[in-house]
């Protein structure tokens, strides 16, 4: 099934820009797919070598691992590693101490403020701003970005270290809600666009007409806040243009019940407590095995 999916991808000329051992992210212009290879964890819980945890972690190569190690610059739970330690096997849960700094392990999900003109991309050809540099170093190579924000778009973009959550995150099958604020032209009849959103919106993808479906949670004069169930490319954005408002700014305030809050533009944190109690139970929704896209 995955040979197939790849070959499918490869056609419709989407390249490989991200990939770990659980998930493989497929770009191709403004848009991005992230396709789970397997269900489970995408992070083990089980043993691993020293050295290819350190490297996992951003500390630096295996080799670079093997030279701290050999330095006794590496500690686990207490114990000063020795010469032939670097590839001893230990819990993937567990933090190294590397020259007096911790490399803990990255979190299920990470939320990060997106500002405006920044791509959400891990690498850029052209040098913009990117992805690639927001998330701590100990977290960069085990976590990708869910979906995406265009970008003339601002807000909460939530970063996975699962590949099957992801997955479920993004599929409009699970129906997981994202919330924005818009600013827009043309002053705002609240109950119409309201009864409009709810009965659907008309727009293009790919060529071909379908219905978008919203809920109107707040209006005045020229602001907008509004639910969508699904993240189609700029679908938000046409779909209020195609109600007469075009969007002047959009900023997303919140992602199933991960929400924005007080996180300073430009920043990223773990996603903890009730947040990622309700991440996990997505994580533990049965996926459907007809779902393949």
């Amino acid at each position: 099934m995955l040979f197939a999916l790849l070959a499918a991808i490869s056609t419709r000329r989407w390249a490989v820009f991200e990939r770990n051992t659980r998930t493989i992210v497929f770009e191709r212009n403004t848009r991005t797919i992230v396709c789970a290879v397997s269900e489970g964890p995408a992070i083990p819980t089980a043993l691993v070598r020293v050295d290819k945890l350190l490297a996992e972690r951003g500390v630096g190569s295996r080799k670079d691992a093997d030279r701290l190690i050999r330095a006794g610059e590496v500690e686990i739970d207490g114990e000063v590693l020795g010469k032939s330690d670097a590839k001893r096997k230990v819990s993937w849960e567990c933090t190294p101490i590397v020259c007096g700094e911790p490399y803990a392990p990255p979190p299920l999900l990470a939320a990060y403020h997106k500002p405006v003109g920044v791509f959400s991309t891990m690498r850029d050809e052209r040098g913009r701003p990117s992805l690639s540099h927001v998330l701590p170093e100990s977290w960069r190579k085990q976590m990708h970005p869910i979906g995406r924000l265009d970008a003339d778009t601002s807000g909460l973009l939530l970063f996975s270290r699962d590949g099957a959550l992801t997955h479920k995150l993004l599929h409009p099958k699970y129906e997981v809600e994202r919330e924005y604020v818009a600013k827009v032209d043309g002053e705002v009849d609240k109950i119409a666009l309201a009864n409009t959103l709810k009965k659907g919106v008309a727009t293009i993808e790919d060529g071909e007409e379908y219905m978008v479906y919203a809920k109107l949670l707040d209006a005045s004069a020229h602001t907008v806040r509004i639910q969508v169930a699904e993240g189609k490319y700029r679908m938000v954005r046409r779909m209020l243009a195609n109600c007469g408002h075009p969007v002047v700014a959009l900023h997303r305030v919140r992602y199933g019940q991960v929400l924005l809050g007080e996180l300073p533009e430009g920043e990223s944190c773990a996603v903890e407590g009730a947040a990622q109690a309700w991440a996990e139970s997505v994580g533990r929704i049965p996926s459907d095995p007809a779902i393949h896209d």
